[in-house]
C-alpha cells in the first residue's frame, strides 16, 4: 500500500499518545485524508506510514471505509480542542453527508 505521507516520530509511546488525540497535525491529517476520500469505493484507504526511531519500527495507519463516520465523530472532539471550528464543521456535513448515504441505501433495499 502506498502513502502518501510519511512521519518519525522518536519513539512508540511518542506515537501512541499522538494517535490518542494529543497532535493536532495528525488528526489533522486523518480527518482531511476521511474527508477527501468520503465518495471513495475503496474498502482501505491509506492515511500515513509514521515511524518510530527508537524502535526501528514503522506504524501504517489506513482507515477502513466502514469505519470513517465513526473515525470522523471521534476527531470532531480534537477539532473542538484545538480550536478549528472550520474543520469541526466540515466533519459534521462529512458525517451527515455518510448517514444520508447510508439512510437512502437502506431505503433502495427496502423497496426492492
Amino acid at each position: 500500500m502506498k502513502f502518501k505521507h510519511h512521519l518519525v516520530y522518536d519513539n512508540s509511546k511518542e506515537i501512541e499518545y499522538m494517535l490518542d488525540g494529543g497532535d493536532y497535525e495528525l488528526s489533522r491529517l486523518v480527518v482531511d485524508t476521511a474527508l477527501e476520500n468520503i465518495k471513495t469505493r475503496k474498502k482501505v484507504i491509506p492515511i500515513v506510514s509514521i515511524y518510530a526511531q527508537e524502535e526501528e519500527m514503522f506504524w501504517d495507519l489506513t482507515l477502513d471505509r466502514e469505519d470513517m463516520e465513526e473515525t470522523l465523530s471521534k476527531n470532531l472532539s480534537i477539532m473542538e480542542k484545538f480550536e478549528d471550528y472550520e474543520r469541526c464543521q466540515e466533519i459534521v456535513n462529512g458525517i451527515k453527508f455518510i448517514q444520508s448515504t447510508k439512510n437512502n441505501g437502506n431505503k433502495t433495499k427496502s423497496k426492492c
